[in-house]
């Protein structure tokens, strides 16, 4: 074997190593680009039909329970956390106020009702003298009618002296004394009929006097009621204040109470992802706290507005230096079927099948 021979085979051998670590390497990289692409290509095609954002969380109904007439509280009946039922007592006020109010306001109707019966005892008498003096009075317009004409038949007889002049002046007084007793019974008439006015009038005023005292009972009634606060609906207490001894005031929130019949998504999208959403398109939630949990929903509606739109102090891009951000629309999503341990708060990540 002669040194050139000898070169190439050490060059050969030396190679041999090279060509060996490249085949590895690239076998290396051929395995790993089928791993990327195996791995990757389920989430791109998956990215290609949704539209994602983590920028969303749980929504729900919380009720703010507060008392409608101030008072001390007296028994607390729920704990924190606790599960309740629309009309269950959370907690007393203290009633003894309140039940003195309303015995005295049941006194104020009783006297109103008595006066109204007594009114009603002299409305009675009243229309009895009303009777009587009517009476009286057809009695004396009689007599006064018939001593009338009395009066003109012997005023001819003395003319033609045939009585003499002191019968009829006899008979002529008789005619003036009926006369002013038919006047004294259409008096007396009047004078009933004005008493019998006064008492209508009274009885209206009684009346009237009564209808506010029932009120009134009514009004210390529902106040009386009022000293025990019931939950107006169904859900989880929530932020509890409640606690024995506090005094509270009217619509002051001592209890919020977490709707737990009714959750829903409030998903926060760019405005650049709104193109292919739609309502009624399905959607898969998950949540942060529980990564296992499958949550499906859907496309209930889209806000008329971004979210910075309807802001207590909306931006101003008319002066200044304006520089352009990404807005977001919140769009509402519906959570089929039960929410399972999702609350108002959570963080979730909505993915809209948009194709």
């Amino acid at each position: 074997m002669n040194a050139e021979e000898y070169d190439k085979k050490l060059k050969e051998q030396a190679e041999k190593p090279a060509r060996k670590k490249k085949l590895v390497m690239y076998a290396v990289l051929t395995v790993t680009a089928a791993v990327l692409l195996i791995h990757y290509t389920p989430k791109l095609v998956y990215a290609m039909h949704h539209e994602s954002t983590d920028n969303a969380f749980v929504k729900g109904d919380v009720v703010p329970v507060s008392a409608q007439v101030k008072g001390r509280i007296a028994k607390v009946l729920i704990e924190d956390n606790m599960q309740v039922k629309k009309g269950d007592v959370l907690f007393e006020l203290e009633n003894q106020d309140y039940t003195i109010a309303l015995n005295r306001a049941k006194e104020e109707l009783a006297a109103a009702q008595a006066q109204i019966a007594a009114i009603d005892a002299s409305s009675a008498q009243a229309a009895e003298s009303v009777r009587q003096a009517q009476s009286l009075q057809g009695k004396a317009q009689t007599e006064k009618a018939f001593a009338d004409k009395e009066q003109q038949r012997y005023a001819r007889l003395v003319s033609e002296n045939l009585v003499s002049k002191n019968f009829y002046d006899g008979v002529k007084a008789k005619a003036d004394e009926t006369g002013s007793q038919a006047n004294a019974a259409e008096a007396a008439v009047r004078i009933a009929q004005a008493s019998m006015k006064t008492i209508e009038a009274n009885r209206k005023a009684a009346e009237f006097k009564a209808a506010s005292a029932l009120q009134a009972v009514r009004a210390a009634e529902l106040d009386l009621e009022r000293t025990v606060i019931r939950a107006p609906r169904n859900g989880r207490i929530g932020q509890n204040n409640v606690k024995a001894g506090r005094y509270v005031q009217p619509g002051q929130t001592v209890i919020s109470l977490v709707g737990s019949d009714k959750l829903w998504i409030e998903a926060n999208f760019k405005e650049t992802q709104l193109n292919l959403i739609r309502v009624g398109q399905s959607v898969e939630i998950k949540a942060d706290a529980y990564p296992d949990m499958k949550i499906n929903g859907r496309v209930e509606s889209i806000q008329p507005g971004t979210g910075s739109a309807f802001s207590l102090l909306p931006a101003e891009n008319a002066t200044g230096n304006f520089v352009k951000v990404v807005q977001r629309v919140p769009v509402k999503i519906a959570i089929d079927g039960d929410a399972g341990m999702l609350v108002p708060g959570l963080s979730v990540v909505p993915s809209v099948k948009v194709k």
